[in-house]
């Protein structure tokens, strides 16, 4: 039995190029399991209608070029 899981959120995977609705298990602040399946803890998050994204620090930037939306 793992820490926390994150149950049901849109799990964004830059390592894989995926995104897929899942569960994600962390114990001792680390990212143990991505997994469809039911993942026992002692801490449940609902994250359905969320964005799970592991291994993100902070997107947030201010760029000096605009995005093209072309």
């Amino acid at each position: 039995m793992v820490d926390v899981v994150f149950t049901g959120g849109r799990v964004v995977d830059v390592r894989t190029c995926t995104s897929r609705i899942a569960n994600v298990a962390v114990e001792h602040g680390k990212i143990v399991d991505i997994s469809a399946h039911e993942l026992p803890a002692k801490r449940v998050v609902d994250a359905a209608g969320l964005v799970v994204a592991p291994g993100f620090i902070d997107v947030h930037t201010h760029g000096a070029y605009g995005f093209d939306t072309n």
